[in-house]
């Protein structure tokens, strides 16, 4: 019984430090944008790095910087999907995992009886899962992942 709850608490924890990890977010670093050149171009590129005197995007697989006074705006979009995607994927992983430690392996089967719960079975039901939760998390994110404007030239 010790070993179980040492366990549980040691998964608890990783959740609580991955969920953390995963909130945290580079302000500079955006994954999609529209660049508005001073004269009149639109540059649409992913991976936006932006600082005080430049902004980098990489299209075609090839970085391209410009400097901030040649750009009048920059657009973005801060890449929810894959966020949300993966913190839908380790809550559910981590559901899993809980149920499996405290029910000690066991599960019923359709006639009420109590029966060991194969691993290899949950094994292949927690990845269909976590693969399934992602999914929906990531529709979700591109859903809740408007444009915004992070760079505004005032003349």
């Amino acid at each position: 019984m010790k070993k179980t709850r040492s366990l549980l608490t040691v998964l608890i924890i990783a959740t609580v430090f991955s969920s953390t990890a995963l909130g945290q977010d580079v302000m500079s670093q955006y994954a999609v944008g529209k660049i508005y050149h001073s004269n009149g171009f639109v540059l649409e590129g992913k991976n936006i790095r932006m600082s005080m005197e430049s902004v980098t995007f990489e299209v075609m697989g090839q970085d391209q910087t410009l400097p901030l006074f040649e750009v009048s705006q920059v657009m973005v979009k801060k890449g929810k999907g894959r966020r949300f995607g993966k913190m839908c994927g380790i809550i559910s992983l981590s559901l899993s995992g809980l149920t499996y430690l405290t029910s000690g392996g066991k599960t019923e089967n359709e006639a009420g009886d109590e029966v060991d719960w194969e691993f290899k079975d949950f094994i292949t039901g927690t990845v269909l899962l976590g693969g399934l939760s992602y999914g929906v998390g990531y529709g979700a994110g591109l859903m809740n992942d408007p444009w915004e404007v992070v760079y505004l030239k005032r003349n």
